[in-house]
This record gives C-alpha cells, sequence and structure tokens, in this order.
C-alpha cells in the first residue's frame, strides 16, 4: 500500500518549522514579508489538500503564487483605470 498522507494543516505548519530558520535568519521587514507569504499559502489549504502532491512545499508555493498574481492583475486594472480617467 501507498504511503499515507498527512492531513494537510500539519503539513503546511510541518513546512513552516522546517523554514524557521531561514526565517530568523531575515530582517525583520522580511520577517514580515515571509509570514504575509504564507498567509497567503494558508488561504488554499483546502485545495492543498485535493491535491495530494508528494512534496507539500511546491502546492503551498502554488498557492502564494496564486495570491500574487491576483494582487498583480489587480494592480494592472488598477493602472489601466487611471489610464482611462488621466486620459479623459
Amino acid at each position: 500500500m501507498g504511503r499515507t498522507q498527512l492531513p494537510v494543516t500539519p503539513q503546511f505548519e510541518k513546512e513552516l518549522r522546517r523554514l524557521s530558520k531561514f526565517r530568523r535568519a531575515l530582517r525583520h521587514a522580511d520577517q514580515q514579508a515571509f509570514d504575509d507569504l504564507f498567509a497567503m499559502a494558508r488561504k488554499h489549504l483546502s485545495a492543498v489538500a485535493h491535491a495530494a502532491h508528494p512534496v507539500p512545499l511546491v502546492v503551498f508555493l502554488v498557492g502564494i503564487m496564486l495570491e500574487q498574481y491576483k494582487e498583480v492583475a489587480r494592480l494592472r486594472d488598477e493602472v489601466e483605470e487611471l489610464r482611462r480617467l488621466l486620459d479623459g
């Protein structure tokens, strides 16, 4: 039989613990950015559970990228709207 996957939340917490030395080595502002990124990943834990990827960190990072993409798209739309307003 295959190996049973841990529930996703403990996997997520385990990955955060594995990265804790890296996080502590960051400057304070970067620690906050790190925390913000992983807060983004936490938003997608239910989707991560369905992925059942052998390397959970990969799917957590995809969740972060998804949130970053959404923010870039929102900002791009906002810039386009401001350009339209300025062009009259």
